[in-house]
């Protein structure tokens, strides 16, 4: 189901939201639930065009330069993620980066894909 709608760079998903609605989509996924965030606005997520969804998948490990949901200071940000030794470097679209200490960051889930409903 759909969470919430996204309209900021960095934004809140309280964990007891019910979904707000269910998109026609069926995906066949070996790990947890998949489920969906409504992006209302582009600097929610640059990669989508507003009113399309990211379908996300929960997972503590993204794959390395693959777009994951990010908790980060208690809010939370759909970026590129790349892990290293050392550090982990958020990228946003335009290719600007943060480096952040390992202990900073949580990996909530992985961008599956974006989804735009029928018209």
């Amino acid at each position: 189901g759909v969470m919430t709608e996204v309209n900021t760079e960095y934004f809140d998903l309280p964990y007891y939201c019910q979904p707000e609605e269910f998109l026609p989509v069926m995906l066949e996924v070996k790990s947890s639930a998949p489920f969906a965030l409504k992006i209302a606005e582009q600097p929610a997520c640059p990669w989508a065009n507003a009113a399309e969804y990211a379908i996300v998948v929960p997972t503590s490990a993204a794959a390395q330069g693959k777009l994951a949901l990010i908790k980060t200071d208690e809010k939370y940000c759909i970026k590129k993620y790349f892990k290293y030794k050392n550090h982990i470097i958020l990228e946003d679209k335009n290719k600007k980066q943060k480096k952040f200490k390992h202990a900073d960051i949580e990996v909530v889930g992985q961008i599956l894909a974006f989804y735009r409903k029928p018209l």
